[in-house]
Formats: structure tokens, C-alpha cells, sequence
């Protein structure tokens, strides 16, 4: 049978990479679990197992048994980081509360009568209370050999207070004064759980970006059923539901127009600051807003298949991974704890070695020792960091799949485009129109559109859009073009009079409401399609062909114009009656910030290529607009697989950024694949295309991505920096290695409140990332 999968989140017992390990060896040594892996930042376990050896009611059964809390996630659920701190906290203030008399009892060295007794009971309420959890998980895993961090804590407050109470109990047997330390057992336990309240409020904040995605799911959507509308739980939608939808409202489902027009705001989804328009047929993505218009959709994708869940999902997933640089951190995680038991054991040694007077000197250095180690901070360095990252990264309209993408991106030396969808909208659009003697721009324009009014091919498209709509001709910025003729308004006959287009004024009529006479629009008839060649019909009793250059010729219509060069664009010839009228030059537009997304990328010391499928001539128009040398056209996708492969050889580290199509073999083939979302984000999601893909569509997330790896890279890079360094310093000072020449010994309650220190830098390091980029 085929292996399945589940995410159990561990609301108890994950507190540091000993446990991460831990927790890890317990569910792969489970019959019938294929792989598993756990996230610290995240507290999720992604586990791959045989349905037909074991179930997951079992899997749970063997966590808790090993002192882990797993709970499971529904489809319309999701754990909320920010509920994780609810129990830690309330555990953290009872803790303290208890703790602070026992303290202040301690530093004053009241050691008598009632108020020894009263450091005793309170001592043991903390030890019996909040920090029962500490104390059971530490127990657990001792017949097992499973060592954590819980079970540090557990021997370095548990010798603190066994040692004082042996003190309390057989004072006599002590020289000097007894060793009553109940003040250490009560503050390690009440620091270690505040350590973690206030590290589990800081990966709440650093797992925002994913809830703030499903905080965007309203709870309940208005539903048009027979009876008119209803107002019914979203989740309780299903696809092919009428949805109305009204001004300032989130849109409940993914779907699409059925009936009205409005503004959508998709920042949350696709970072694109600017309200998209939305017409009958286009599609509307779940958790976007409406903030103009009216909308009717019909429910194409809902539950855990809409965009917004999908899009969640690949964020956890990707935040749950653990790029190469974790390695290091999970192997030495592995043996962190009992090598420093080792240390701790060696550390009494050696004490009551040299000095056996100090019995508790050595129990307190030794109880130091095991106290200030912090696996934690190991635990943390690599997913915080990552987590804060695809966070910000989602924010920025990026959806990272992979957390390894995020450390090789970091590394990349040269990148490749592809151009159509990529540097250009992928959408032909009017450059220019050429009009012979006796023929006008804007009648040349018209009578095309006329003609291709019944026709679907692109260039149609592109031909009605010039005509129809203000700006058409250019459209957006046209490879350097400056689009002269881009307004509704035909320019003037030399005589100074106006020429209107038949066209333009029947769409305004159209959008207005207005019934447009029937004699003013043109009448066109006789339609013939003449493949590879053009098209034809009569317009107004004129006979209009369109097509290319070898079509007009085959008609006997010759001109200058026809051997015309349009610099890589294509050009769509018009011939009236036999006559060549004009030329209409039909490019695909560049998207607005192509040019500066290559500079940028430049800026960051990287090589920048034109890889495509399309022809020399227009690949070499849109490397000059955006400023490549390197171009490489005409590449097939194995072409295209081939010269990444040719780069990599060279020790080049490549990212290929291409629309997820065609493109699929080199982004696979490359360091990291970047696929650019087209006009239906949802497919984007959907497709699989890519370690990472830009929703926005914009070339400027590109360098915003490369900078945003190139930082969590340094962010992890510290926070190890920093964990192992923290370490090497801290355990020999714990141990009482300036004791000799300083006669100084660090009390286990200052080891507690700094090992608590170590984990809130790291988390708080990463945070940095979220303004990153």
C-alpha cells in the first residue's frame, strides 16, 4: 500500500534539538513509519507511514508514551502558535510566584526554623506543580536512554534540592554551615519555564506569516440558493455554489465571476499592491478582498484545495524544512546531552578530587554545569531563522516549497530567464500602427479589429485590446517603445479633421449601457481564415485582409511597408480592396520592472542570461530593453537543460527562472528553480513548478529573494556561530574553571537565567529577518 502522510503537532515535551533527535528516533523506530521528521520552530512532525502496519493512533500512543503531547490537525484546523503560550505562561507565573519567596528567603540566609520549612514547601510545590512536566519526561526517557534537555534540568535542580534537603535533614553531618540551596531548585525551574513562555510568544511571531494566511478564511460566506441568499459557514460551502460577494468583504472560496464586476485586492496572496479588475469568467482567489464593485462567483476550489490553504500548507512545509547547514546542528545535537552529563560527572570528580572539603562546591558546578548547557539555542538556530524567512517571503508575494532553497539561493552566481511570462507578460500587445497614404492609424486599427472581432488567436486579442481599450496601443511598456498612438483617439487627417473608429465608439456605447445604433457599427461578412497565411472579410463593402506578408503578396498587394524591419516584433499587414493600408507591429510587452530587476541583480554580483524558446530576433529586443548580453534563443527545454548543466560544470551555481511549463526540466536541473505565476495564481500553487514561486508575477522579487537568502544564510550562520560559542565558554565556566585563581563559583541560578538568555537571542536574531529584504 502507499505510504501516507500526516502532521501531528507536539504541543508538550519539544523543548530543545536533544528532543528534536529524540522524538525523531521514537517515530522512526515505530513499526510501519517510513520517515519522520520534527521542527523545533514549528513543533510538527511530518511522518510518512504503511497504513497496513500500523495507524496513527498507534504513532500517538508511542509519543506520548515517550512524554510528547501529539495532537492532530483537520482539514479546517490549524494549531495556532500563539495558543502554545496560554499553558506555558500560566505554568511560568505560578512558578515565579512560588519561586520569588524562596529566593529572597535564600539570599538572606534564613536557614532556620519556619522559614526553612517554608523554602522547603514551597521548593517542593514548584517541583510537584509547574515543574512536574520537566521532571516526568526527564524519567521517561532515563530507562530508554533517551536524554534532553528536560532531563538536565531535572538532574541540575534535582541535585540542588536533594542536596538541600540531605542538609536540612542531617545538618551534623556537613562541616560549617549546611548547604541549603532550596533558592537554585526553585529558580532553575521557575527560569527555565519562563525562558520557554517567552520563547514560545517569540516563534508565535516568527510562525505569523502562515496564520495571518488563515486568519484571512472569514467564517462564514452568503450563499444564493433557491430561496435567495443565505448566510451559511464557509466551510460548509462545496464547488459549484453561487457565492455573492460585496464591497469590503473577503472573498470565502476560490471561484470565479459568474455575474457582476469588481477590485480585488490580492497583496495578501500575491503581494501586488495595486486592485486587479474582475470580469465574467476571470477567476477570484479565496482570502482576497473585494474593494469595489459587486461580485457573483461560482466555487471552483474550496476546503484544503483552495489557493489560501494550498498556499499555507507549502509555507508550513517549507518552514518545517531543515536546509544542509541544520546537519551539523542535528548531529551534534545527538550526543549534546550525554556528552554533557559526561561533563557534569567529570566536573564532581574532579572537585571532590582535589578538594573534598567542598562536596557542595562539586554538587553546585556540577548542577551549574548541567543547568547553563543549552541545547536549545542549537535546537533553534536553523528553523527559526528559516521560518522568519518564508514568512516574509509569503508577505512579499514569494512561496517558498523548499527551506533548502532558501541556503542555496544564497549561493548563486549566475541566473537565467526565460523571456515570455518571465521579462515579458507573456500577452502580445499593439506596439505600433503604420498607416500607407489615404489610410489612417486608427482606421488601419479598426478595420483589423473588425475582421478579427470572431477570432481567438492571440494576436486578435491583441488587436481588439488596442482598439477597445485606453492605452491599447503600447500597452504596458512595449520593449522601449513609446507608444504613440496609445489613446482611444484617432489622430487627425492632414486636413485637420477627425477620423472615428467604428470600433471604439460601440464598445464605449456597450460599457456605457447605451444601445448603440444599428447603422454605425460596422458590418462585417464573408469571413475566411486562410492557415499560416491570414484572414479575411468584407467590412462595410470593402474587402479587408489581414495577415502577414506573404498572404498580401498572394493577393497581388505589394508595398515598401511589407519588407518593413519591426526589430523582433510581429507584423500583422492590412490590405484594402487589394491596396496595402498598413501595418500593425504586435510585440510581447515587457513587464514594467524587468529592466530593474536585472540591474539589481547585477548589483548583487550575479551573471545575468536570456535563455528562450523564442527566435534570435525578439530575444535580442528584450535582452537590449533590460540591459543582457547573454542571450540564447531559439532553446528547446532540453536546449535549455543543457546549457544550465554546461554552467554547473564549471562550478557556476544557477538559478533558471521560466513560467513552470515549458520550463520544467531546467528548473528542476537548477540549484533553485524559480517559476513565475501567470494570471491564474491558483495553478501556480497548484502545479508543483520550482522551489520557489513568484504569485506577483514581477522579475523584482527575484533579487528580493536572492537578498533575502543572502540573509537568513548570515542569520543562521550567527545564531550557530553564536549557540556553539555560548557553549564552549559557558560549561567550563559552570564547571568552576576560574575558581582556583578567582576563588568565583556561577551559582546555578545565574546558569539558569543565562541558558534562558541563549534561546531568546537566537529566536530574537531571527526575528530581525522579518524586516529583511
Amino acid at each position: 500500500m502507499a505510504d501516507t502522510d500526516v502532521r501531528l503537532t507536539l504541543v508538550e515535551g519539544l523543548h530543545c534539538a536533544s528532543c528534536v533527535v529524540r522524538a525523531e528516533n521514537v517515530l522512526r523506530e515505530t513499526a510501519g513509519v517510513r520517515e519522520a521528521s520534527v521542527n523545533l520552530a514549528t513543533r510538527e512532525a511530518a511522518i510518512s507511514y504503511d497504513a497496513d502496519a500500523t495507524t496513527i493512533a498507534a504513532i500517538k500512543t508511542r509519543l506520548n508514551d515517550a512524554g510528547f503531547t501529539p495532537e492532530e490537525e483537520s482539514e479546517h484546523t490549524h494549531h495556532d502558535h500563539r495558543a502554545f503560550a496560554g499553558p506555558e505562561r500560566g505554568r511560568a507565573l505560578v512558578a515565579l510566584t512560588l519561586a520569588v519567596p524562596v529566593v529572597v528567603l535564600g539570599m538572606l540566609h534564613l536557614h532556620h526554623g519556619w522559614s526553612l520549612w517554608a523554602q522547603l514547601i514551597l521548593t517542593l510545590a514548584i517541583v510537584v506543580g509547574p515543574g512536574r512536566q520537566v521532571f516526568l519526561t526527564a524519567a521517561r526517557g532515563l530507562p530508554r536512554g533517551e536524554l534532553g534537555m528536560d532531563t538536565l534540568i531535572a538532574l541540575g535542580a534535582g541535585a540542588a534540592f536533594v542536596l538541600s534537603l540531605s542538609a536540612m535533614a542531617w545538618p551534623a553531618w556537613w562541616p560549617g554551615m549546611p548547604p541549603i540551596h532550596f533558592e537554585t531548585a526553585a529558580a532553575i525551574i521557575a527560569l527555565v519555564l519562563t525562558g520557554r513562555w517567552l520563547e514560545g510568544g517569540a516563534r508565535a511571531g516568527a510562525a505569523a506569516a502562515v496564520q495571518a494566511l488563515l486568519d484571512r478564511r472569514p467564517p462564514t460566506a452568503v450563499k444564493i440558493g433557491e430561496h435567495g441568499d443565505e448566510n451559511v459557514l464557509a466551510v460548509s460551502l462545496r464547488v459549484g455554489d453561487r457565492i455573492r460577494v460585496r464591497v469590503g468583504e473577503v472573498v470565502p472560496v476560490d471561484g470565479t465571476v459568474d455575474d457582476g464586476s469588481g477590485q480585488v485586492d490580492e497583496a495578501m496572496i500575491t503581494g501586488e499592491a495595486m486592485p486587479v479588475s474582475r470580469h465574467g469568467g476571470d477567476p477570484v482567489i479565496g482570502g482576497t478582498v473585494l474593494v469595489g464593485g459587486s461580485l457573483i462567483l461560482r466555487a471552483t476550489r474550496v476546503g484544503s484545495d483552495t489557493t489560501l490553504a494550498r498556499l499555507a500548507e507549502q509555507v508550513r512545509t517549507a518552514q518545517g524544512a531543515k536546509p544542509p547547514i541544520a546537519r551539523l546542528a542535528d548531529r551534534i545535537s545527538a550526543v549534546f546531552v550525554p556528552v554533557v552529563v559526561a561533563i557534569a560527572l567529570i566536573t564532581y570528580a574532579a572537585w571532590w578530587w582535589f578538594a573534598p572539603e567542598l562536596t557542595a562546591h562539586a554538587i553546585l558546578a556540577a548542577a551549574s554545569v548541567l543547568v547553563i548547557a543549552c541545547p536549545c539555542a542549537l535546537g533553534l538556530a536553523t528553523p527559526t531563522a528559516v521560518m522568519v524567512a518564508v514568512g516574509r517571503a509569503a508577505k512579499s508575494g514569494l512561496l517558498i516549497r523548499d527551506g533548502a532553497a532558501l541556503e542555496n539561493a544564497a549561493l548563486i552566481t549566475r541566473l537565467a530567464f526565460d523571456k515570455t511570462g518571465t521579462l515579458t507578460s507573456g500577452r502580445p500587445v499593439v506596439e505600433r500602427v503604420l498607416a500607407e497614404p489615404g489610410f489612417t492609424e486608427a482606421e488601419v486599427l479598426s478595420l483589423a479589429a473588425a475582421v478579427e472581432q470572431g477570432s481567438e488567436h492571440p494576436l486578435a486579442h491583441a488587436v481588439r485590446a488596442a482598439a477597445f481599450s485606453p492605452g491599447g496601443v503600447g500597452g504596458p511598456p512595449a520593449l522601449g517603445t513609446s507608444g504613440a498612438n496609445a489613446t482611444n483617439e484617432a489622430p487627425p487627417r492632414s486636413d485637420g479633421t477627425q477620423v472615428s473608429s467604428p470600433i471604439i465608439p460601440a464598445l464605449d456605447d456597450a460599457r456605457a449601457g447605451r444601445p448603440r445604433p444599428q447603422g454605425n457599427a460596422p458590418r462585417v461578412g464573408d469571413f475566411r481564415a486562410i492557415p499560416g497565411m491570414g484572414v479575411e472579410a468584407t467590412v462595410d463593402g470593402r474587402r479587408v485582409a489581414v495577415g502577414n506578408a506573404r498572404h498580401l503578396r498572394s493577393i497581388g498587394a505589394d508595398a515598401p511597408l511589407l519588407n518593413l524591419d519591426l526589430d523582433g516584433a510581429t507584423g500583422l499587414f492590412i490590405a484594402v480592396d487589394g491596396r496595402v493600408a498598413g501595418l500593425i507591429a504586435v510585440a510581447d510587452a515587457l513587464k514594467p520592472d524587468a529592466a530593474n530587476a536585472v540591474t539589481a541583480l547585477r548589483d548583487l554580483g550575479i551573471k545575468v542570461a536570456l535563455v528562450t524558446g523564442d527566435q534570435l530576433a525578439p530575444a535580442n529586443k528584450v535582452a537590449r530593453a533590460v540591459g543582457i548580453s547573454d542571450v540564447h534563443a531559439a532553446q528547446l527545454p532540453a536546449d535549455k537543460l543543457t546549457r544550465l548543466q554546461a554552467w554547473q560544470a564549471t562550478g557556476a551555481r544557477v538559478a533558471m527562472v521560466g513560467d513552470g511549463i515549458n520550463d520544467a526540466p531546467a528548473l528542476a536541473a537548477a540549484d533553485v528553480g524559480v517559476a513565475m505565476a501567470g494570471a491564474d495564481t491558483a495553478n501556480a500553487i497548484a502545479a508543483g513548478a520550482g522551489d520557489v514561486v513568484v504569485l506577483s508575477g514581477k522579475p523584482s522579487a527575484i533579487p528580493t529573494f536572492i537578498a533575502l537568502s543572502r540573509a537568513t544564510r548570515r542569520t543562521i550562520r550567527q545564531n550557530l556561530v553564536g549557540a556553539f560559542a555560548y557553549n564552549v565558554l559557558a560549561i567550563p565556566l559552570a564547571a568552576g574553571a576560574l575558581y582556583p585563581w578567582t576563588g568565583w563559583l556561577l551559582d546555578p541560578m545565574i546558569a539558569a537565567a543565562a541558558m534562558a538568555l541563549s534561546s531568546l537571542t537566537v529566536v530574537g536574531n531571527s526575528l530581525r529577518l522579518r524586516n529583511a529584504a
